[in-house]
């Protein structure tokens, strides 16, 4: 626009023609050229020459909304960038700019399908500033705790009269909003703006219940039933049991509730709901304990084989070492050979296979809202081996050309073990259950909506 004004001011100054005129003339050519932000200065200056000049208000009305719309733009670009401070002005300047262009007489058309956004956005930043107050109020920097209300007050009217000298002023702007944040259903942003009026009074009004709401309804509580285990003991499904909860409970919402394995098993034997595993029934039961999600699982397959000491003989290549005379020069040389020979394999294993099916049910009508099944298997085994020879020159393989074949030394390693205990089934089982709890949490956890 600056190049414009040595003639803006030429035909102000000295034009004997039309002055709105020629600030039209100038501004259309810009509007041609797509030029609309200095378009808009043009029009609005032959306006304040000419207040009711046609041709200046459908020259604004035309350049003005696409300058509107691409504030709106950019405002959603600092949203989703997170830049929330920047996000707040842009709106806040996109209002001023509708305001003005009302203000001569040109009405934009205003896209409402940003406030909603706004009004968010709006009060995440005005909550960023209501902390700093607080800080500051509580280090006793008093001034600088009412320039941040101020500037709260600048983007949130009700704000306008807070003041750190009358505390209520300050609290009861955020109470109210608190309230609004309940009937809207924002349960979360209500439970954060009633924590932070009773961090500077724990007994203003109701805000303590209010919270208390607030909190029980954003949470998302989850009643992981006992394993059903119909084809084995049901001691094998305690570590699945507990490894569920465990993996569940690590998750770091504060807004998601799972149910204690012992205090929620207890809780449901009282009432002689043992062993369900019909969805229907678990959500009529979590539902009498104020749980909105179910999670049954059932052990469908439980099998250990055990495979017992046993020896077995098997087949190996030893090394050894021939001279040949050399009838010319009356010397011996010396190869290397393998020949085949035998070793003892002592060994026993034991394999649990666990196969489990789970459901995710909602306790509102009992549908399964997702199911799958998942089975993992483990095996613990022992080989014991042994050579009468020197197992330094055993391989277990042929050599591939004409050297001899690098040692297994995992293999060798074999012929010099000492005999364990093999793991039990209890533990394979704690392996086992660790596994696929991680599975069912890591399915589970992002569908806790």
């Amino acid at each position: 626009m600056k190049k414009y004004l040595p003639i803006l001011f030429f035909c102000l100054i000295f034009a004997a023609c039309n002055p709105a005129r020629e600030l039209i003339k100038t501004g259309n050519t810009l509007e041609s050229q797509g030029d609309h932000d200095d378009a808009t200065d043009y029009y609005f200056n032959a306006l304040l020459k000419s207040p009711k000049n046609k041709e200046a208000l459908d020259g604004l009305k035309k350049s003005a909304q696409p300058v509107l719309n691409n504030k709106f733009t950019v405002f959603s670009k600092y949203v989703l960038e997170n830049k929330i401070e920047d996000a707040v002005k842009q709106y806040k300047s996109a209002e001023k700019y509708f305001n003005t262009a009302g203000n001569v007489g040109v009405k934009l058309d205003w896209p409402t399908e940003y406030d909603e956004v706004y009004s968010d956005v709006r009060d995440e930043y005005a909550l960023g500033l209501y902390d700093n107050a607080l800080r500051l109020f509580k280090d006793k920097k008093f001034d600088a705790a009412e320039h941040q209300f101020e500037q709260i007050a600048v983007y949130d009217s009700s704000f306008k009269d807070a003041t750190i000298l009358r505390l209520n002023t300050v609290l009861d702007p955020l109470y109210q909003r608190g309230l609004r944040q309940i009937s809207r259903g924002q349960f979360k942003d209500a439970n954060i703006s009633f924590d932070r009026i009773l961090e500077i009074d724990d007994h203003y009004k109701d805000s303590e219940r209010q919270r208390d709401i607030a909190k029980e309804n954003a949470t998302i509580s989850l009643a992981v039933f006992p394993v059903v285990n119909k084809v084995g003991k049901v001691e094998d499904g305690i570590f699945l049991n507990e490894f569920i909860s465990e993996k569940l409970k690590k998750n770091k919402n504060p807004y998601i509730r799972i149910s204690k394995p012992e205090e929620f098993s207890k809780s449901l034997e009282t009432r002689g709901w043992l062993d369900i595993s019909d969805p229907i029934k678990a959500a009529e039961a979590a539902k009498n304990f104020g749980y909105r999600y179910v999670l049954l699982t059932q052990i469908i397959i439980d099998e250990e084989k055990n495979t017992p000491y046993s020896k077995v003989v098997k087949n190996a290549y030893e090394a050894f070492t021939e001279s040949i005379l050399n009838p010319i020069t009356n010397t011996y040389n010396y190869i290397s050979k393998l020949k085949k020979t035998t070793y003892e394999d002592s060994f026993e294993a034991r394999k649990l296979r666990i196969k489990i099916s789970y459901q995710f049910v909602s306790t509102a009508d009992g549908k399964v809202l997702f199911s799958d099944e998942i089975e993992q298997e483990k095996i613990d085994e022992q080989h014991l081996l042994s050579f009468n020879g020197n197992i330094n020159n055993l391989y277990d393989r042929l050599p591939e050309g004409s050297f001899l074949p690098p040692p297994n030394e995992a293999w060798r390693q074999q012929f010099t073990m000492v005999k364990r205990k093999l793991l039990s089934k209890d533990e394979l089982n704690k392996e086992i259950s660790e596994q696929l709890s991680q599975t069912i949490a890591s399915t589970i956890l992002p569908k806790l909506k």
